[in-house]
């Protein structure tokens, strides 16, 4: 296993680093060896890194607090971050529909996978732009102080719409870049959003065994959308009682377990109007959805708008 300690500041030597480890050439922003590649771009107001990887061996990243703190926000449309130990967070690949984005104020430690190819963007942001780019009246700013303080979050399909045109970006001319920043700010924006819905979030509270368990119970929910939530098989699941697992689930995530189901059930839904041209009746028949005007009610009252006048937008786009 090789270890990379992020000690340092400079982007550039960031590069520096991954290229003694793995090889390869730096070009401008970009390091390309055997491995794969990296670009990297500083922003005035966050640094990018961009990883189209495939590693020949497991990988540990450690960060180590800062006298001038940043903050990093990863996000991956094939990897999924969990909690593997103390400070220890574990990312491996999950193909399904929804992944991982994960955020730590804390002095930690990152596990990528040996031998799968996987896309990864990382930003890092100064504590002080960090804080000019949330909101004061946010409950989300109000805990990003706490200590040992964890998010692992669904890649939602808006933020899957600017992560596949930040990966797709050539970020050459100065046409791309701005582009990039843009895409970057969207990003951001949207996770921002993300995780000020966990008004209620104390898993910083929680033990690290505990977390895990009820990381795995939200991907278990996640695999198959269209099945009711089985809480008898959970408990079995998890060897703890109901109670505890909705009250663990709804510390870690900020909503209950049947907020978090139904939500994320009308997301994926809408990730298919975006991505499929499935029709909105064969959508809500996949999700498990009996009534049609059923599914509509919802996904209006999540979104604003039907599924139908949604995807009327997408083709007049």
């Amino acid at each position: 296993m090789k270890i990379i300690k992020q000690e340092v500041t400079e982007l550039k030597d960031q590069l520096l680093i991954w290229k003694s480890l793995f090889g390869g050439d730096i070009i401008e922003d970009r390091l390309q060896g055997d491995c794969g590649r990296i670009d990297s771009y500083n922003f005035d107001f966050f640094e990018l890194f961009i990883f189209h990887i495939q590693f020949t061996e497991e990988v540990t990243v450690k960060r180590i607090l800062l006298p001038e703190k940043y903050y990093p926000i990863l996000f991956s449309d094939s990897l999924v971050f969990e909690p593997y130990g103390e400070m220890v967070t574990k990312a491996r690949v999950d193909k399904s529909a929804i992944t991982g984005v994960f955020f730590s104020n804390a002095s930690d430690q990152i596990t990528y996978p040996a031998h799968v190819p996987f896309t990864l963007i990382v930003f890092r942001l100064k504590e002080k732009s960090f804080l000019e780019f949330v909101s004061p009246e946010s409950s989300f700013f109000e805990r990003i102080h706490e200590e040992q303080y964890f998010i692992y979050e669904m890649l939602t399909a808006e933020m899957k719409l600017s992560y596949d045109a930040i990966l797709q970006n050539k970020g050459i001319s100065k046409t791309d870049k701005n582009i990039l920043y843009a895409h970057g700010l969207i990003l951001l924006s949207l996770f921002a959003q993300e995780a000020d819905l966990r008004k209620n979030l104390k898993s910083s509270k929680l033990d690290n065994q505990k977390r895990l368990v009820i990381i795995r119970i939200k991907n278990l929910i996640l695999q198959d959308l269209s099945v009711p939530i089985d809480m008898n098989y959970l408990v079995k699941f998890a060897g703890m009682s109901e109670t505890y697992i909705r009250m663990y689930f709804k510390d870690v995530f900020g909503m209950s377990i049947n907020s978090f189901y139904q939500y994320y059930r009308i997301e994926y839904a809408k990730e298919l109007l975006i991505t499929t041209n499935l029709s909105v009746s064969e959508i809500a028949f996949r999700l498990g959805y009996s009534h049609l005007g059923h599914f509509i009610k919802i996904f209006k009252r999540q979104y604003g708008v039907t599924p139908k006048k949604l995807q009327k937008m997408l083709e007049s786009d």
